[in-house]
């Protein structure tokens, strides 16, 4: 059982003490602050193990996250003074061959992405499933790996429907901009907190050596407005001007979690066999599973740090920092960067802070 430390405080640049609830707001970031692994450890538990496992991985692989090994039968016996479970109601990889429940659904196989969802293309655009969920749930997320195949216009789009309201995830890119270095973008709006990020380089790895793939982690909230009559209908398009020999999308280790329930059914997973309750759309999102904003993100006089420090591992006359980060196709390659740009560090999980090490060179 976890437990807080009550007498813990941590003082911040702004000369404000916190305690483990304050930690508990961002614990992928804040439990690395002097003791509070150790005395937060309702907050902080797990986190390590999720980092080890990596928030995003840089290789192209069913390693992104791993299939669960087997579904549990049976109720587990129901707390009602503490309905904060979270139930796997669906995961699929794909890997059997089949697109199980998807109407429309095809699978296809490459061997650096092995078997998923789709193509989705110009001639084939959509797929769509409808998942069942208590509606006595707090919150549902959604998660999923897109593959972005070939090269797109930056008129194509990938959009998402829940119960018939659409999501634009936004432009995607062939190259990585160096303004995003994680093609991040994320939206808000009725009931619905959305976020999608790159969790891997741009780089050739499927069907053709002419164009680069990209695979991107999307992640949505979705409240309990959607399913009040007990169903989740979510369906995955693209909108694309050529033929599927120039662009295309794929889905991968979709998965839909219910939270805030009093039981498990015989619908969820073994603990810890799927991807931890911890990743996803928690990393950005308050305690109400909102995105946080500005005043939550400073307060009075106090600064946010970011993921490498200034004073550790400064560089360009003391105003940057250095960061060593992994591209499958270069290597370990040492950037020096702004304290901002640093934080993609935390995203890749064979990237560190400071100078690579081993005599890799400087970019």
């Amino acid at each position: 059982m976890c437990v807080d430390d009550p007498d813990w405080r941590f003082t911040t640049n702004g000369g404000k003490d916190r305690k483990c609830d304050w930690i508990a707001q961002k614990p992928n970031k804040r439990c690395t602050k002097g003791g509070a692994q150790e005395a937060c450890g309702c907050a902080c538990d797990g986190i390590d193990e999720h980092r080890n496992r990596g928030l995003v991985s840089p290789t192209l692989s069913k390693s992104l996250y791993a299939k669960p090994s087997a579904v549990t039968n049976g109720i587990a016996s129901i707390d009602a003074s503490k309905c904060d479970e979270s139930v796997v109601i669906g995961y699929e990889d794909f890997e059997s061959g089949s697109h199980g429940s998807w109407n429309e659904g095809v699978i296809s196989y490459e061997p650096a992405l092995t078997k998923f969802l789709g193509r989705l293309n110009k001639e084939t655009n959509h797929v769509d499933n409808t998942y069942f969920v208590s509606p006595s749930a707090s919150s549902v997320t959604v998660e999923f790996i897109m593959y972005e195949i070939g090269r797109w216009d930056p008129d194509d789009t990938f959009t998402i429907a829940i119960n018939s309201r659409r999501i634009d995830l936004g432009k995607f890119y062939e190259e990585d901009l160096t303004e995003n270095m994680l093609n991040y973008e994320s939206g808000n709006s009725d009931g619905i907190s959305w976020q999608r990020y790159s969790v891997t380089p741009a780089m050739d790895v499927a069907y053709d050596s002419v164009h680069v793939d990209q695979a991107h982690k999307v992640e949505l909230r979705i409240s309990p407005s959607y399913y009040t009559a007990g169903r989740l209908d979510i369906e995955l398009r693209v909108n694309m001007n050529k033929s599927i020999n120039n662009e295309s999308a794929g889905i991968d280790n979709f998965k839909v979690t219910a939270h805030g329930l009093c039981f498990k059914d015989n619908l969820s997973f073994p603990e810890g066999s799927a991807i931890p309750a911890k990743s996803g759309p928690n990393v950005l999102m308050n305690e109400n599973g909102m995105p946080y904003d500005e005043s939550e993100k400073k307060t009075g006089n106090e600064v946010e740090t970011h993921y490498c420090s200034l004073k550790e591992f400064p560089c360009g006359d003391g105003q940057k920092v250095h960061i060593c980060h992994y591209n499958p196709d270069l290597g370990y390659q040492t950037f020096c960067v702004s304290e901002d740009e640093s934080d993609i560090v935390q995203f890749y999980a064979n990237s560190y802070c400071g100078p690579c090490v081993g005599g890799f060179g400087v970019k």
